[in-house]
Order: C-alpha cells, then structure tokens, then sequence
C-alpha cells in the first residue's frame, strides 16, 4: 500500500485475471498467494529486487518487474534496474514507457503457462544463488 494504490486498483478493475490484494501481514495467507500465483509483480531498485520478488523466486515463482526502480522519486526520474537482477531464465522486465507492450506480453504469458511453470528451477537456484546466506 502506497501513493500508487487507488491508480493500481482502478487499474486492476479493467483486467479480472489480476488481483490486487494489498499489504498482507500473514505469513501463513502469504504464502497462499505465492504459491497460487503464475508470475509475481515486483519492484526493484537499481541494484536490487524488493523482498516479495525475492521470495517468489525462493518459492520458484517467475516475476515480472518494471524497468524503472520502483522508489517514488527514481521512478518519476526514470532511473533503470540492472538488466542482470531478472535474467531471462528467471522473469521478464515490463516497460514503463511502452504498457501496451507489457499488456502483450502478459496475454502471451497467459496462453504459454507450460513454459512459465518450467522455468521454476531456475528460479529457485537463482534466488539460492544470489540471496541465500
């Protein structure tokens, strides 16, 4: 929940295979959702993925993040993420500029979830990789 949310949930109304669910502070009806879910949406920093990408990822979940940090003032600014944070095998960048774009991809996402679901793997070996401790 932030600044964005009353846009994200008008947004959400014109597509019913998108759910927005708000801050969920159970664990338990957290991982529900994960583990529910085709692709997560997440957000990022120049050099980093947000926790809830992170955690799709461990859970074997591909993500799909926008192409700009999602911080308020470096997103207005138009500051980029890392093309190496969401290698291919793993999710795919949406583009801020270009939401049609996107709109196509998640619609080719929609119709290929054989080939999503295959990359769980690479995903979970990714998040071990590069997060675990």
């Amino acid at each position: 929940d932030g600044v964005l949310k009353h846009e994200i949930e008008n947004l959400v109304q014109k597509d019913t295979r998108v759910k927005y669910v708000g801050f969920i502070s159970s664990r338990e009806t957290l991982l529900e959702y994960y583990v529910s879910s085709d692709i997560v949406w997440g957000i990022g920093d120049e050099t980093y993925l947000g926790k809830p990408a992170v955690e799709s990822l461990a859970l074997g979940i591909p993500i799909m993040i926008l192409d700009v940090a999602g911080i308020y003032e470096k997103y207005h600014s138009g500051v980029l993420i890392r093309k190496d944070l969401v290698p291919e095998r793993i999710g795919w960048f949406a583009q801020k500029n270009n939401p049609n774009a996107t709109a196509v991809l998640i619609d080719s996402l929609s119709l290929n979830l054989d080939t999503v679901r295959s990359m769980s793997s690479n995903c979970i070996d990714y998040a071990s990789e590069r997060y675990s401790s």
